[in-house]
C-alpha cells in the first residue's frame, strides 16, 4: 500500500482533482460500506490479501474471488484494491422511458498505475439477461465491451472510472494457478543460491520447455536425499518468484506432465501462442481459419448467427430474433471441422454451421480469449 507521500505523488501524476482525492482518501480509510451477501449457488466469504493486508470480501467464489486473485492482488498494475467501497447514486430511463434512480454499492475500487475508479464484476450471463430489462444500464459499446453509462457519468464528475468485469474475463486455468501458487506468496522469496534451486534454473535454461515432471526426475536424481515434495515445493516457489516460467494460461500446475518450463517470458509466451494457434481440418480435407471477434457472422440451419461475446470456455451468439445462446468452444470447434454434415446438440438446437466461401483459417484472438493479458488491459483502451 501506498504511504501518504506516495499517495500524494500518485494522485499529481494522474492530474486528479481535489474532490476526487478527497472521495478516494475517505475509501481508504474506510471500512466496507455493506457486507456482502452470498446467493444460491455461490460461496460467500473473504479473501486475505498480501497486497492489502487486509481481508477482501466476495458475494461467489466463482466470480468475484477469481477476479480478486487474477485481476487484482497478482496483476503488477494494480496498486490497491477496496471491496464494497461506497454507495453511489445511478440515474437512467428505464425500458418504457420513465426515469429511474438507484443506489448501487460496486465490487471493488481499484487504484492501477494509471487508472482509477469503481468495479463492478457479474457473470456473462446476468449480463446478457440484465441488458433486456434495463437497456440503458447495461448495454455493449462497438467492440462489445459491457458498459454501464449512468455509473461512467457518476464516476465522470469526479473525473474517475466505471468499469464492469465480465466472467468471460477470467481464464479458469490461470485462476486456478493462481491458487495454486498461493501460500507461496505468503512469505518473503528466499535469495534462491541453496544447490538444489541453483540446479533448478540451470537446468530449465538447458531444456526450455521441459516438462514439470521430467525436470523433478532429474533433479531428484542428482538430489537423492531431498525428498519429493521439498523438490516440488523449490519448483513451485521458483515459479511464483519467477525464476522460471510456464505456460500460465493453459496449463495447470495440478498436471505436472502439462506444464512446461522455460528460463524467461518471452520463450513461455511463444510457445503457448504457438500451442493455442488453432488450426483445423474441414470435411472436405482443406485447411480452413475463421476468425472469431465480435461482430462476425454466420450461417447456422438457414439462420443468420452473429457472435457478440467469447470466452476461454464459450462463444455467444445471438440471431436476428435477439435470441441468446453460448456454444462450449470445442462444440463450435467440432462443427467448423464437421462442416454441413455436423449437428449441434447444446441447447437443444440442432443444424449445421457454414460458412464463408472466402474464409480459409480460423484463428483465435490469443490475448482476448485465454487471457494472455490481465483483464485491466481493458481500462486503458
Amino acid at each position: 500500500m501506498m504511504t501518504p507521500q506516495e499517495f500524494d505523488r500518485w494522485c499529481d501524476r494522474l492530474n486528479l482533482p481535489d474532490r476526487a482525492r478527497k472521495l478516494i482518501s475517505q475509501i481508504r480509510g474506510s471500512e466496507p460500506v455493506r457486507t456482502v451477501q452470498g446467493n444460491r449457488g455461490n460461496l460467500r466469504g473473504n479473501y486475505s490479501s498480501n497486497k492489502m493486508g487486509r481481508t477482501i470480501q466476495f458475494e461467489s467464489h466463482r466470480g468475484e474471488l477469481a477476479h480478486i486473485i487474477d485481476g487484482l492482488e497478482h496483476n503488477p498494475d494494480v496498486i490497491e484494491y477496496y471491496d464494497q467501497p461506497s454507495t453511489i447514486e445511478l440515474n437512467y430511463l428505464s425500458k418504457s422511458g420513465k426515469k429511474v434512480r438507484s443506489q448501487h454499492t460496486p465490487d471493488f475500487f481499484t487504484l492501477s498505475n494509471n487508472w482509477v475508479g469503481w468495479e463492478e464484476f457479474k457473470f456473462e450471463e446476468s449480463l446478457i439477461r440484465e441488458s433486456e430489462d434495463k437497456p440503458n444500464r447495461y448495454t455493449r459499446d462497438v467492440e462489445g465491451n459491457w458498459r454501464c453509462p449512468p455509473g461512467e457519468e457518476y464516476a465522470k464528475s469526479y473525473e474517475l472510472n466505471y468499469l464492469f468485469v465480465s466472467s468471460t474475463q477470467l481464464n479458469p486455468i490461470r485462476v486456478r494457478n493462481w491458487n495454486w501458487l498461493e501460500d507461496y506468496f505468503k512469505q518473503p522469496f528466499p535469495s534462491f543460491e541453496r544447490q538444489s534451486d541453483l540446479e533448478i534454473i540451470s537446468f530449465v535454461r538447458s531444456q526450455p520447455g521441459i516438462t514439470f515432471t521430467e525436470l523433478l526426475k532429474n533433479i531428484q536424481a542428482s538430489n537423492p536425499d531431498l525428498v519429493s515434495a521439498s523438490l516440488v515445493d523449490c519448483i513451485n516457489l521458483a515459479i511464483a518468484a519467477e525464476k522460471i516460467f510456464i505456460n500460465f494460461n493453459t496449463e495447470p500446475l495440478s498436471e505436472p506432465d502439462r506444464v512446461r518450463i522455460f528460463p524467461n517470458q518471452e520463450l513461455a509466451t511463444a510457445y503457448e501462442e504457438k500451442s493455442l494457434a488453432l488450426s483445423v481440418v474441414s470435411s472436405t480435407g482443406g485447411v480452413n481459419h475463421l476468425s472469431i471477434e465480435v461482430g462476425a457472422a454466420l450461417s447456422w440451419d438457414g439462420q443468420h448467427w452473429e457472435i457478440t461475446n467469447y470466452s476461454s470456455e464459450n462463444i455467444y451468439l445471438k440471431n436476428t430474433d435477439g435470441k441468446i445462446i453460448n456454444l462450449p468452444n470445442e462444440e463450435f470447434n467440432n462443427l467448423f471441422i464437421q462442416g454441413h454434415k455436423s449437428l449441434c446438440t447444446c441447447n437443444n438446437l440442432c443444424g449445421s454451421i457454414t460458412l464463408p466461401s472466402h474464409i480459409r483459417s480460423i484463428s483465435l484472438p490469443l490475448r482476448q480469449s485465454y487471457g494472455l493479458s490481465h483483464t485491466k488491459i481493458d481500462r486503458y483502451t
